[in-house]
């Protein structure tokens, strides 16, 4: 009988190799190539797997073959993964709940905008979570999308009044306090993100960047 270590080193091995292989495997023309619904069950397995360290090497080798996944195969995994999340709570453990937020960050470069209400609404609702890699993987998915958004004033918007519904209520739970914290934390963490990238090379160049729209949004509220 394998040891936990034994089987924990064979999954992270078995999930980098399926990864390496992916590219192979969706080029391939033949009649035996994996079904769309075989790949995306194989991936969503890594991103639910119980150790952490697989789902964040599962997330992060998605993040790199999203290039070259087929279109519909990218979306048709982001809709489980959003499915899922919007039952989650009663449906999934929190591992499975923190691999299909970080799976939802790794498809970012290939997600339309219409999808970012939806998005931004997981990250609202998972940020103030009991499991702090479940509260810190919302804070980046929203941060992720941030910063590919074209309408940034609108996603400070947004969290600002996420911000000031939490703390107008009446509501003094833990669960409220996490939230706030959470919104709190993720507002942070975007401005911070979004004056790093303003001030790359590249980014200067790119005017449209709305800097004193964002600040204004931040003084009215």
């Amino acid at each position: 009988m394998h040891s936990s270590e034994e089987q924990h080193k064979q999954r992270l091995e078995n999930c980098k190799d399926f990864f390496l292989t992916l590219k192979d495997v969706v080029a391939t023309k033949l009649e035996s190539r994996p079904p769309h619904e075989s790949i995306e069950l194989t991936i969503v397995s890594f991103l639910h797997d119980c150790w952490s360290a697989i789902r964040a090497e599962a997330a992060r080798q998605l993040a790199k073959s999203v290039p070259i996944l087929p279109s519909d195969l990218s979306h048709a995994l982001y809709k489980r993964l959003s499915d899922e999340l919007s039952t989650a709570e009663s449906t999934l453990s929190w591992q499975e709940i923190h691999g299909n937020i970080l799976g939802i960050t790794s498809l970012s470069s290939c997600i339309g905008a219409e999808h970012y209400d939806e998005i931004h609404r997981h990250c609202l609702r998972y940020i103030g979570y009991v499991s702090v890699p479940v509260r810190e993987a919302a804070g980046d998915c929203m941060t992720k999308y941030f910063l590919i958004s074209s309408d940034k004033v609108l996603c400070i918007k947004r969290l600002l009044q996420a911000v000031i519904s939490i703390s107008d209520g009446q509501d003094s739970s833990e669960a409220a306090t996490l939230r706030l914290d959470g919104c709190l934390n993720s507002l942070g963490n975007i401005l911070h993100a979004y004056l790093t990238q303003l001030t790359q090379p590249a980014a200067q160049a790119q005017l449209e960047l709305p800097y004193e729209d964002i600040c204004r949004t931040m003084r009215r509220s």
